[in-house]
């Protein structure tokens, strides 16, 4: 039997190495700041990105009480290589219907900009 199956094309996997790199800064970010907060949510961390609206989003998961999934950060690419938390009330709906929570319950455990200022900056590249 012959493999007919073809390298991805350089752009789409060029995409695929600048999604993944936000994604382990996401997972880099919640970690460090779960490492000072109270969280519900305990490792393993996972990480996804949804386009929404014309926009990436980045989100971090991790294991809830009931080892279920639950939606613990969303963030945003910046074009100036850092990553910009999302307020709840700004998750995109597609998002939330991933996970059922209630978006005002992520408040308190939102992450503050200045709770990241040591893992913003991801050295050559200048975002999505």
């Amino acid at each position: 039997m012959q493999d007919n199956t073809s390298e991805l094309p350089h752009p789409a996997s060029d995409l695929y190495t600048v999604h993944l790199a936000w994604l382990r800064l996401a997972i880099a970010c919640y970690r460090e700041y779960v490492s000072v907060a109270i969280t519900t949510l305990s490792e393993p961390y996972r990480a996804g990105w949804i386009e929404w609206d014309g926009r990436t989003y980045y989100y971090v998961c991790g294991l809830d009480a009931h080892s279920a999934l639950g939606l613990g950060q969303v963030f945003s690419a910046a074009t100036h290589g850092t990553l910009v938390v999302i307020d709840p009330a700004a998750y995109p709906p597609a998002l939330l219907s991933l996970f059922p929570i209630d978006p005002r319950l992520l408040c308190s455990e939102t992450i503050s900009p200045s709770s990241l200022a040591g893992c913003q900056q991801r050295p050559g590249d200048t975002g999505p």
